[in-house]
């Protein structure tokens, strides 16, 4: 799903307009997108603690 239409979803779930299916829908979209944001905070982590131990 593209960001604009999660957008748009999320925007009728705040305007109380959503399906039961839209709703797990977006439910299942915002949980992938924060997944991926952990990864990657993770992975920037691991880049951090790799070139610190390449200074000393």
């Amino acid at each position: 799903m593209s960001p604009e239409t999660l957008a748009r979803l999320i925007a009728r779930a705040r305007s109380g307009k959503l399906t039961a299916e839209e709703q797990r829908v977006v439910g299942d979209e915002l949980s992938f997108y924060v997944d991926a944001s952990r990864r990657a905070e993770r992975s920037i982590h691991d880049m951090v603690k790799l070139f610190e131990s390449l200074d000393k």
